[in-house]
């Protein structure tokens, strides 16, 4: 039996020298030397009837004068036709003038039968039946190559890379391929000093005894990593222990920081001295489950409580109870008292005038959210660990109600003194003074005195009634709500932080009753697609939208006696994060109970950690029937200078610019210019806008 040599191409013959050997014929073929130059005056064949194949594909022609190194490129020739075994030779004999020059070779036997041995991905009669054209003639390596290349691609067109394939050619004439699959004898993990090893190895597929499949273990690899714990995942290959033909795999891992502290202390009109704390871990005690703590504590807000306090905890475990339930089942919950603002929607005004001047106070929405919720997510559809769909549940049920303002916040405008007489500059110009509510309470002056009196009592009936009741959908100052939420997902990124190519769709229902009924339907497509000859260049395509749909009847009335919208000012859809459009501004600018907002993004690299993307943004927000709210058909909250140009302007919002990426152990910190006013690109108050945070838009 014998090792095959044809599965190279590039297979150099070996050839020490040029032999002299006697054959069938009487012939007896001097040595040539080394350094001689012969000319060729006959060419002969020795061992075979293949004779005109042979001149052929050699380059010594009769009358050429040829070196020893001539003659073996020859040799290589006469065996890359593929009929012959390795040792052929050649010598010379005296001819003419010249000589001759005979290649002895020695034909391949013919080939019986041809037998898999060691397969279990691909069928023996598949691999068997690339041979059946090649059976009962003479062994030829050039097709033998090329069905042994056949059976490689057959297996790397699967994963399967770590494949090889030894021919072993019996004295029958029949061969054996001997089949080595690439089998892990074990996986190995490295560098992990945290996590624990069960919760790597469950995101792994392949298990010992697998026939290493690379594209597996790739999908394997890029789960690790996103799961967010660590900073690189890399992969090693050593020759197993126990048997050299099999592979032991190395799962190499960096951990990252995946916990953070942080404390702080400000000021604000609202609050007062505000402390905050938060806490928060992605990887407790290495198990993978997420917790995070926030709290906020402030002093002199709500006058009658004389302090403020926030909170939320929130818990998730991805893989809750794997023991019992499929893999990657996600149970989380949460419990909360947060405040949401949007500082462009002046829901109500505080107005109250006086003989001396005028108090102000623009209350804009603010809101306290008090509750818990609930919520469980599974895969659906194949294995729950490689599949791209998910299904989530949720339970909410909260207490929202509008946070009361303050009236030492009230400013009152004088444009008299007290003695009636106007207020002038040193130019002897009208001219006005503020004073707070504060300087009137403690004046004095009686008739000061006397306005704080009356602005309490104003205020008191401005927050009990505007505030409390208006806000609310119910009449009670607050509303009470239980939502029940569904969602489906399907998310085939390949890194989930930094997208370069897949897809991330969802859609969701969410239906809330109690003292507010209506149903909030939400869906994103995203798409990313790998720009074609260009390294780690992605065009990034986005849209998100929603759509508020109130139900039942709707008899409460506000304090002027109009029927308050089915739908509550608080749960509309605002402008901010991840539906800006850029170049407009954020924190509740727009606001609709219907809402779209697309993006369209070319990323590219810059350099090392820092990347760049050029964008353009376009949507809006309506209300009932695609109605475009007052708000939204202006080009500035200051001016209030509407549009008055075409239609499709004042029905949809765009912008456009350039951002930078830094990335970051924390994310991408994201810095973006918009432009909405080609004409003004560097005004920021009414042609362009900056816009600043953490992580890719979408």
């Amino acid at each position: 039996m014998a090792l095959l040599s044809f599965t190279d191409n590039a297979k150099a013959i070996d050839i020490p020298s040029l032999d002299i050997k006697k054959e069938k014929s009487d012939i007896d073929i001097p040595k040539i030397d080394d350094l001689e130059k012969i000319k060729v005056t006959d060419i002969d064949v020795v061992g075979s009837q293949r004779k005109a194949s042979i001149k052929f594909a050699i380059l010594m022609k009769v009358g050429d004068y040829v070196t020893p190194s001539q003659i073996k490129e020859d040799l290589q020739r006469i065996y890359g036709l593929g009929w012959f075994k390795e040792n052929l030779t050649a010598g010379k004999e005296p001819y003419l003038d010249g000589f001759r020059v005979i290649f002895n070779v020695t034909e391949n036997p013919i080939l019986k039968k041809v037998t898999a041995i060691g397969n279990t991905i691909v069928k023996a009669e598949k691999i068997e039946g690339l041979f059946n054209k090649q059976l009962n003639k003479i062994l030829d390596y050039n097709d033998a190559r090329e069905s042994l290349d056949t059976i490689k691609k057959i297996y790397t067109d699967q994963g399967y890379e770590a494949v090889s394939v030894t021919p072993q050619l019996k004295d029958d004439g029949s061969i054996d391929l001997l089949i080595n699959e690439g089998i892990i004898e074990d996986i190995k993990l490295e560098g992990n000093t945290e996590t624990r090893p069960d919760i790597i190895m469950r995101e792994v597929r392949l298990k010992k005894g697998d026939v290493l499949n690379f594209e597996i273990f790739r999908d394997d690899l890029r789960r690790i990593y996103n799961t967010n714990f660590f900073e690189t995942v890399d992969r090693k290959f050593e020759a197993g222990e126990k048997n050299k033909n099999h592979i032991i795999l190395k799962i190499v891992v960096k951990e990252k920081s995946t916990g953070s502290v942080n404390m702080g202390a400000g000021y604000n009109t609202r609050d007062g001295i505000v402390g905050t704390f938060s806490i928060s871990k992605s990887n407790v005690f290495g198990t993978g489950q997420n917790i995070s703590a926030e709290l906020q504590a402030g002093a002199g807000w709500l006058g009658t409580t004389g302090s403020n306090y926030l909170g939320k905890l929130d818990w998730f475990d991805p893989w809750f109870l794997p023991q019992y339930l499929p893999a990657r089942t996600g149970v989380g919950a949460s419990v909360y008292r947060t405040r949401q603002g949007n500082f462009f929607q002046n829901i109500s005004q505080f107005s109250s005038k006086f003989d001396t001047g005028n108090a102000l106070y623009n209350y804009i929405m603010i809101n306290d959210r008090t509750g818990l919720s609930f919520n469980f997510s599974r895969a659906l559809f194949g294995d729950p660990l490689t599949s791209p769909w998910r299904l989530a549940f949720s339970v909410r049920a909260e207490r929202v109600e509008p946070s009361i303002p303050r009236v030492d916040d009230v400013q009152i405008k004088f444009s008299k003194d007290d003695k009636g007489n106007n207020l002038v500059d040193k130019d002897n110009k009208p001219t006005t003074v503020d004073k707070s509510f504060n300087d009137l309470k403690n004046s004095k002056i009686a008739s000061e005195k006397d306005i704080a009196i009356s602005i309490e009592n104003n205020f008191k009936d401005y927050t009990e009634n505007k505030i409390k009741k208006d806000l609310p959908s119910s009449n009670k100052g607050y509303d009470d709500r239980f939502a029940l939420g569904l969602s489906f997902s399907y998310d085939t990124r390949d890194f989930a932080a930094e997208p370069h190519d897949g897809w991330n769709n969802s859609l969701s229902v969410e239906p809330s009753f109690g003292d507010i009924s209506y149903w909030k339907f939400f869906g994103t497509f995203n798409k990313y697609i790998p720009v074609p000859y260009l390294d780690k260049w992605t065009l990034a395509l986005g849209v998100r939208g929603g759509y508020l749909l109130g139900t039942g009847a709707q008899t409460n009335l506000d304090s002027s006696g109009k029927v308050k919208p089915l739908i509550p000012v608080y749960e509309r859809f605002y402008s901010g994060s991840f539906d800006t459009i850029r170049g407009w501004p954020e924190f509740g600018y727009m606001s609709g109970e219907s809402s779209v907002v697309g993006s369209a993004e070319l990323r590219f690299p810059i350099f090392n950690i820092l990347s760049g993307v050029a964008f353009i943004d376009a949507g809006n927000f309506w209300d009932k029937n695609l109605k475009i709210t007052k708000d939204n058909i202006k080009t500035d909250a200051a001016d209030g200078e509407a549009f008055n140009n075409t239609l499709l302007n004042q029905f949809i919002r765009y912008g456009y610019g350039l951002g930078l990426r830094l990335n970051t152990p924390l994310g991408a910190l994201r810095a973006d210019y918009g432009i909405r006013d080609i004409t003004q690109p560097f005004n920021l108050s009414k042609g362009a806008q900056f816009h600043f945070s953490i992580g890719q838009k979408f």
